[in-house]
Protein backbone atom coordinates (compact mmCIF):
# COMPACT_ATOMS: atom_id res chain seq x y z
CA UNK A 1 0.00 0.00 0.00
CA UNK A 2 1.18 3.50 -0.80
CA UNK A 3 0.12 6.56 1.14
CA UNK A 4 1.09 10.18 0.57
CA UNK A 5 1.42 13.67 2.14
CA UNK A 6 1.76 17.14 0.11
CA UNK A 7 4.32 18.99 -2.35
CA UNK A 8 7.61 17.65 -3.81
CA UNK A 9 10.78 18.14 -5.92
CA UNK A 10 9.05 16.95 -9.09
CA UNK A 11 6.01 19.14 -8.43
CA UNK A 12 3.99 16.10 -7.42
CA UNK A 13 1.41 16.25 -4.66
CA UNK A 14 3.07 14.40 -1.77
CA UNK A 15 5.95 14.96 0.63
CA UNK A 16 6.03 11.42 2.06
CA UNK A 17 5.18 8.05 0.60
CA UNK A 18 4.93 4.73 2.46
CA UNK A 19 5.25 1.49 0.52
CA UNK A 20 6.02 -1.88 2.05
CA UNK A 21 8.62 -1.31 4.76
CA UNK A 22 9.78 1.94 3.11
CA UNK A 23 9.22 5.62 3.70
CA UNK A 24 10.19 8.06 0.95
CA UNK A 25 10.44 11.53 2.50
CA UNK A 26 10.59 14.07 -0.31
CA UNK A 27 11.18 17.12 1.89
CA UNK A 28 14.21 15.56 3.59
CA UNK A 29 15.23 13.69 0.40
CA UNK A 30 15.52 10.46 2.39
CA UNK A 31 14.51 6.86 1.77
CA UNK A 32 14.09 4.75 4.90
CA UNK A 33 13.58 1.00 4.99
CA UNK A 34 12.52 -0.49 8.32
CA UNK A 35 13.40 2.83 9.97
CA UNK A 36 16.98 2.88 8.62
CA UNK A 37 18.17 5.45 6.05
CA UNK A 38 19.13 3.94 2.69
CA UNK A 39 21.66 5.67 0.42
CA UNK A 40 19.96 6.65 -2.84
CA UNK A 41 21.41 8.48 -5.82
CA UNK A 42 19.46 11.65 -6.76
CA UNK A 43 18.16 10.25 -10.09
CA UNK A 44 17.06 7.01 -8.40
CA UNK A 45 15.29 9.04 -5.70
CA UNK A 46 13.47 11.04 -8.40
CA UNK A 47 12.48 7.81 -10.15
CA UNK A 48 11.14 6.32 -6.91
CA UNK A 49 9.21 9.48 -6.18
CA UNK A 50 7.71 9.55 -9.66
CA UNK A 51 6.74 5.87 -9.61
CA UNK A 52 5.18 5.87 -6.14
CA UNK A 53 3.29 9.08 -6.87
CA UNK A 54 1.81 7.38 -9.96
CA UNK A 55 1.20 3.95 -8.39
CA UNK A 56 -1.48 2.02 -10.22
CA UNK A 57 -1.08 4.13 -13.37
CA UNK A 58 0.38 3.08 -16.70
CA UNK A 59 3.17 5.59 -17.32
CA UNK A 60 4.67 6.04 -20.78
CA UNK A 61 8.40 6.02 -21.38
CA UNK A 62 8.19 9.62 -22.65
CA UNK A 63 6.35 10.79 -19.53
CA UNK A 64 8.92 9.05 -17.32
CA UNK A 65 11.81 10.65 -19.21
CA UNK A 66 10.17 14.09 -19.06
CA UNK A 67 9.68 13.84 -15.31
CA UNK A 68 12.89 12.14 -14.20
CA UNK A 69 15.41 13.09 -16.91
CA UNK A 70 13.79 16.45 -17.82
CA UNK A 71 13.35 15.34 -21.44
CA UNK A 72 17.04 14.58 -22.06
CA UNK A 73 17.93 11.82 -24.47
CA UNK A 74 18.46 8.70 -22.38
CA UNK A 75 19.10 5.11 -23.41
CA UNK A 76 16.92 2.17 -22.49
CA UNK A 77 19.93 0.73 -20.66
CA UNK A 78 20.21 3.85 -18.47
CA UNK A 79 16.49 3.70 -17.66
CA UNK A 80 16.74 -0.01 -16.86
CA UNK A 81 19.78 0.53 -14.61
CA UNK A 82 17.93 3.26 -12.71
CA UNK A 83 14.84 1.06 -12.31
CA UNK A 84 16.95 -1.83 -11.02
CA UNK A 85 18.71 0.50 -8.56
CA UNK A 86 15.32 1.76 -7.36
CA UNK A 87 14.14 -1.81 -6.86
CA UNK A 88 17.25 -2.73 -4.90
CA UNK A 89 16.94 0.36 -2.67
CA UNK A 90 13.23 -0.25 -2.06
CA UNK A 91 13.69 -4.04 -1.91
CA UNK A 92 10.95 -4.69 -4.45
CA UNK A 93 10.37 -8.27 -5.47
CA UNK A 94 12.86 -9.18 -8.24
CA UNK A 95 10.05 -10.04 -10.66
CA UNK A 96 8.84 -6.44 -10.40
CA UNK A 97 12.33 -5.07 -11.16
CA UNK A 98 12.65 -6.30 -14.72
CA UNK A 99 12.62 -3.41 -17.14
Amino acid sequence: MISAGSSSRLDLSATCFRFGECLLDVDRHVLERSGQAVAVEPRVFDLLQFLVSHAGELVSRDRLIDAVWQGRIVSDAAISACVVAACVRGQAAPSRCSA
